[in-house]
């Protein structure tokens, strides 16, 4: 398994930088205090609700901690890079995959890091962020794995790691070792709305990735009374040397389709590739649960498929799962 290692550059005058607790966008220095972080800075940011705009690549930081706010990434190449990334508290997110210039696979949560903590209150949460639903009399949802909704019939669930559910349920899709591609929009029968899909999380740790938190790219649910189908799950991939977290939950569900008019979404795809040998050498025990299921209809239109989890071995292999997945090993 190759394994990208970071190398990252001291600056001499690297200094600790804390966001001043209100919303705003990454470059604007007046709210770091004058300067905008620097290789090999200390940044902090504080407890509040406030959301921090990052749409470029950031420099080579020592350290980032989080603890309140969200961290909001636009743009598919911007990229958070620390030795140390440590979410205590808030969030990462990213704007939905059709808000640039560009409509499609424009935005993700997109950490470079050589150890990641994703602490017990600290969340990365991209649940609808993906392809959107169905709407404005367009039948079908967006994205590959898009679903389609006729008037008469039940709309179907959206696919990607599993099929969607309904009469017209979306397809399977992306990688199941390196997923990579956001969750599509289900369908709908009528010119309403349905569930958009889950977004997209990619971690690439050199070290250490640990889990007490939760990470999550669920699917959108229908709206109540719109004919529509769930979206489905989005995609997770998190490459690491050693993975390790005991109450974490790690998550690409597809959402529920419109009782008794849609079908729900399909799971989405997780892929956690740690190193075995050094996993092993480290013994760690993992509690993390992972769930890649189809949300429950309680309507006859039938629930879509679930989605996929891949590890390079059966290590850390869930004695509980969230909801179910289909697992690949290498």
């Amino acid at each position: 398994m190759a394994v990208l290692v970071l190398t990252f550059a001291w600056t001499a005058g690297a200094v600790p930088r804390a966001w001043d607790g209100t919303s705003g966008n990454w470059t604007n220095a007046t709210k770091w205090g004058g300067t905008v972080p620097q290789a090999g800075d200390f940044v902090t940011l504080p407890l509040g609700s406030y959301t921090v705009t990052l749409d470029i690549a950031t420099f080579d930081l020592a350290s980032y901690t989080q603890n309140g706010g969200t961290l909001m990434f636009t743009n598919w190449d911007t990229c958070l890079r620390a030795t140390e990334v440590t979410i205590n508290s808030g969030k990462l997110d990213h704007a939905t995959c059709d808000t640039n210039a560009a409509p499609g696979i424009t935005n993700r949560v997109y950490v470079i890091a050589t150890n990641v903590t994703v602490a017990g209150n600290g969340q990365i949460n991209v649940d609808r962020r993906g392809f959107p639903s169905a709407t404005n009399g367009n039948l079908y949802g967006q994205g590959p794995g898009g679903a389609y909704g006729a008037a008469g019939g039940w709309a179907g669930g959206a696919g990607h790691g599993g099929s969607g559910g309904g009469a017209y349920p979306g397809a399977i899709y992306d990688a199941t070792n390196e997923p990579a591609l956001p969750g599509s929009g289900g369908g709908v029968r009528q010119a309403n709305s349905s569930g958009a899909g889950g977004g997209v999380v990619r971690i690439d740790a050199s070290g250490r990735v640990t889990v007490n938190g939760t990470v999550t790219a669920n699917g959108g649910d229908s709206p109540p009374s719109c004919y529509g189908g769930g979206g489905s799950g989005g995609s997770i991939w998190i490459s690491c040397q050693t993975f390790a977290g005991d109450t974490g939950r790690i998550s690409v569900k597809g959402g529920k389709g419109d009782n008794y008019n849609g079908g729900s979404g399909g799971g989405g795809r997780i892929a956690v590739n740690y190193n075995p040998a050094a996993q092993l050498a480290a013994g760690l025990t993992v509690g993390v649960q992972f769930g890649a299921g189809s949300e429950t209809q309680v309507s006859k239109p039938p629930a879509g498929s679930s989605g996929t989890l891949y590890l390079p071995d059966a290590q850390i292999l869930p004695s509980r799962w969230l909801s179910g997945a289909v697992v690949y090993f290498d």
